[in-house]
């Protein structure tokens, strides 16, 4: 079994939309049956798969650990649970620096859901297949330095909104 507490990240997501980041092999068919033959819990009470959560409620997933493994989900006990948020190691398993380019000096606004960031040409926005640092990684090192991306969450991870080309120098919004 697996509880989660939900927390503000995923405060008003369906409980099916949920369920399926929770467990992201699961095909959908298996999410709707499990949440129709109670495998899943809001609150301790039978749930709809349209139903949206709120901060402070708890998600229950009555599977067994073998099954939750091999549908990709992370085994917890029944006294663990998650919290909104990553931690540094699972986020970024590699330094993401940039010689020259300083993430928290080019930041120009930022508050607790959104950072406005200049891009300077060169820099790739999102990761690629190869090894090479993005914005995208700069990004959560800095919320992972600053404390502001902490616990072991699995539903939400920050990301850039918008895009620019490598050779494109401007401002990208970062949803955090």
């Amino acid at each position: 079994m697996k509880a989660i507490a939900i927390g503000a990240n995923e405060h008003g997501q369906r409980v099916d939309r949920l369920v399926g980041k929770l467990i992201p092999r699961a095909e959908k068919g298996l999410v709707y049956k499990a949440i129709r033959k109670k495998i899943v819990t809001l609150n301790g009470k039978k749930t709809q798969p349209d139903a949206r959560v709120c901060e402070g409620d708890e998600l229950k997933l009555f599977f067994s650990d073998d099954t939750l493994r091999e549908l990709g989900g992370t085994v917890g006990s029944a006294g663990d649970k998650s919290t909104s948020g990553q931690t540094a190691e699972t986020v970024s398993k590699k330094s993401a620096s940039i010689k020259g380019y300083e993430f928290a000096d080019n930041i120009i606004y930022e508050d607790t859901d959104v950072i406005l960031v200049y891009k300077p040409a060169g820099i790739l926005s999102q990761g690629s297949d190869s090894n090479e640092v993005s914005l995208n990684d700069l990004l959560i090192d800095h919320l992972s330095l600053s404390g502001k991306l902490s616990g072991t969450g699995e539903t939400f991870k920050p990301s850039v909104c918008n895009r620019l080309d490598r050779n494109t120098a401007g401002i990208v919004v970062c949803g955090c």
